[in-house]
């Protein structure tokens, strides 16, 4: 998801023009590991959709009956058995992932 990238990249950018107390290096730390978070909070629901179109090739792999019929399908799905919240379902282990692995790529130490 290249846009996801994108966010992440502007969101480091604003987060390291912060006027953060201390040296450089726990700037640099907390801009990363904000950016991962926000990028990977924007994409949770086309990151929720992702799988749940993934699972459907392996439902039919086994031979059972679709759920869904395609990504807008999938999201209408999400949004008619959760609301708009349903988007979100899951995001706080993939938050906390994205601000991790993005910390290991960015940070200087």
């Amino acid at each position: 998801m290249i846009w996801n990238k994108n966010i992440q990249l502007a969101a480091y950018q604003y987060c390291i023009q912060l006027k953060v107390e201390g040296f450089s290096g726990r700037k640099a730390v907390l801009g990363s590991m904000m950016a991962g978070a926000i990028g990977q909070f924007v994409a949770s629901p086309t990151d929720l959709v992702k799988v749940q179109m993934q699972m459907e090739g392996r439902r039919r792999l086994e031979g059972k009956p679709p759920r869904v019929c395609g990504v807008p399908h999938a999201f209408m799905k999400i949004i008619t058995e959760g609301g708009i919240r349903g988007l979100w379902a899951g995001w706080v282990p993939n938050v906390q992932r994205a601000a991790l692995v993005n910390l290991g790529g960015k940070s200087p130490v």
